[in-house]
């Protein structure tokens, strides 16, 4: 049990269902003893930069953050003090009661040019690369518009539904996509907790650290750094039973329609660096392949 004590935590999450329960990572705190007290302002309107000033400025004791923040050059006088266990990497995709009607052929259930709503341009390449007649549009309330029957369907986090329980799905239905068809952006899922450097705090949160989810983080983040965190990265690790870290990967390419030139990859290495970097190399070739292929097309077609 860590000693308890009041701790003013920054939670930046940005949560795409919202709810009245707390994240999981709160509640985590909560069981082994911290008061915790929440940033009143809400993380919608605080950005990760501030969040570290006022770590800094000493207004708040500790930021709770989505994995996809982490950097691996943080700034000095911070510490990544814990990386909470994964919660879900899972993307699941929600639409009405009903709604949905999966078949070999069609693995979406979705109508034929059903309107989406999904939250990152990697999530879009991979759907848009497996269903080219769907539409993709950005409702200021995904949910109010599902619900209105204005919007087909959109794309959410598992570990948010999972987070928020059945009533934020009132009238909705849920079905968790295959990793075949579609992987999570990098981070996904994932909790850091950041602290002063050298604060009694960060070494009592330590006990939190979950040690397998820490290494797939850096694999993930090791290979969105390397590829300069293009938009368009989603990928996944995964630790082996012997130790070892599988990483799976996709990308678009830069052809005409990147969707058409979506690089996939898995490799499996002893360590998240190494697994980041044959990942890198991986995606970076299946591309390279892709263009000299389009190429030649265009030269064939000439002729």
């Amino acid at each position: 049990m860590i000693e308890n004590r009041k701790v003013r935590m920054s939670v930046v999450l940005w949560p795409t269902l919202r709810g009245s329960n707390d994240p999981p990572a709160v509640t985590m705190f909560k069981r082994v003893g911290f008061d915790v007290l929440r940033d009143g302002r809400g993380p919608s309107i605080s950005s990760f930069d501030l969040q570290l000033q006022r770590l800094a400025d000493e207004t708040t004791d500790c930021i709770l953050a989505s994995g996809a923040m982490f950097r691996q050059d943080m700034a000095g006088g911070f510490s990544l003090s814990a990386v909470l266990p994964r919660q879900s990497g899972g993307i699941s995709l929600v639409a009405a009661l009903g709604a949905l009607h999966s078949t070999p052929a069609n693995p979406l259930g979705l109508e034929p040019g059903a309107t989406l709503a999904i939250p990152s341009l990697g999530q879009e390449s991979q759907l848009l690369a497996l269903r080219p007649d769907l539409e993709i549009v950005k409702p200021d309330c995904p949910l109010s518009a599902l619900r209105a029957h204005t919007l087909g369907a959109i794309v959410v986090p598992t570990h948010e539904i999972n987070s928020h329980g059945p009533e934020s799905l009132q009238g909705l239905e849920a079905v968790e996509l295959g990793l075949e068809i579609m992987l999570p952006p990098p981070g996904e899922g994932t909790t850091i907790v950041v602290t002063r450097t050298g604060d009694p705090l960060g070494d009592r949160l330590k006990s939190l650290d979950d040690t397998g989810t820490r290494r797939c983080l850096t694999a993930e983040i090791s290979l969105a750094d390397a590829l300069g965190r293009p938009a368009d990265l989603a990928c996944l690790a995964t630790e082996e039973a012997d130790g070892a870290i599988r990483l799976q990967a996709t990308l678009a390419g830069d052809a005409p329609d990147p969707r058409s030139a979506l690089a996939r990859v898995g490799v499996v290495a002893a360590t998240p660096e190494a697994a980041a970097e044959l990942c890198r190399f991986a995606l970076e070739e299946c591309l390279t392949g892709q263009r000299r292929g389009l190429r030649g097309s265009k030269g064939e077609g000439e002729g």
